[in-house]
């Protein structure tokens, strides 16, 4: 069984998710409020992907990694940033805004990114691309189509939406962890080889982008709120599009290139509750939002 008949509709939710959850007032903040937008922005479309090259060459890690590494760098901010981003009590609607905008422009940027990677560590075989008209073809399924489907669903029946939206939340965290075990079944070989490499580098991926956004926030002299906002939609990545690409047989066809997605979607949530467990130390006021739902 192609593993990519299970991948696909898991995100295909996952991303009728996040449409369920975005107006069209959410694209529309990004233009009324540009500083922050385009510092956060800034940082996911080009912060990212540099700091994925420099902590790949820092560790030598193998070419079929290092892409992979890349390719996650490379993926819009993830649909759980948003709920992080509440119980920061940062600013929920920037980060929606840059999550909506970013998986739109990541349709575009992915295969450009992904093919510098490419073509830096695979020079041995020129023919090894990923194709742009398949990768704008699976993500404006995958991605867009469901996003807007959401999205229309909130227009149109705004209760019906908030239903499901309540139980596509509480089972986001399942899904992804189905996507995990499958790859994790099947890449089993090449994760055991090398976990404390790929587990190093997600780390250094994560705590080092997370780094560059609270830069980023304190340097543009953005509210604490926003710098929270950026620092979360920054240090948290699309794991389930990075898997998605790498597993189609029409991309890169080869599960391995997940491996590095798959250990940083474990280790990400990790990072990002001992984020909230600091500022809860640092503010004991934000105590009572580990009550709440996310």
């Amino acid at each position: 069984m192609n593993i990519l008949l299970l991948i696909v509709p898991i995100l295909m939710l996952l991303m009728f998710s996040l449409g369920l959850d975005l107006r069209p007032a959410d694209f529309a903040r990004v233009v009324r409020g540009p500083r922050a937008a385009l510092i956060g922005l800034t940082a996911q479309m080009f912060g990212l992907p540099l700091v994925a090259f420099l902590v790949a060459a820092l560790l030598g890690l193998p070419p079929v990694l290092a892409v992979g590494l890349v390719l996650l760098a490379a993926c819009p901010g993830g649909a759980s940033s948003n709920a992080f981003t509440m119980l920061a009590r940062g600013d929920v609607a920037l980060s929606v805004s840059l999550t909506a905008v970013t998986s739109v422009m990541t349709v575009l940027t992915i295969p450009m990114v992904v093919n510098l990677a490419m073509g830096h560590w695979m020079t041995t075989d020129a023919g090894l691309r990923l194709p742009l008209g398949p990768v704008l073809g699976q993500n404006a399924v995958t991605i867009l189509l469901p996003i807007g489907a959401g999205m229309l669903l909130r227009t149109r029946r705004a209760k019906l939406a908030d239903r499901w939206g309540d139980l596509l939340r509480k089972a986001a965290l399942p899904l992804l962890l189905v996507m995990i075990a499958i790859f994790m079944v099947q890449q089993r070989a090449v994760l055991l080889a090398g976990v404390t490499t790929v587990a190093l580098a997600t780390l250094l991926l994560i705590a080092a982008t997370m780094a560059l956004g609270a830069f980023l926030g304190w340097a543009g002299r953005l509210r604490e709120t926003a710098r929270r906002a950026i620092l979360i939609e920054v240090g948290m990545q699309n794991a389930a599009q990075a898997m998605a690409v790498a597993a189609s047989p029409f991309l890169l066809a080869d599960g391995a290139y997940a491996i590095p997605a798959v250990v940083y979607a474990v280790t990400m949530n990790g990072v990002l509750l001992g984020y909230l467990a600091w500022l809860r130390h640092r503010a004991p006021k934000l105590g009572m939002l580990y009550g709440c739902r996310g």
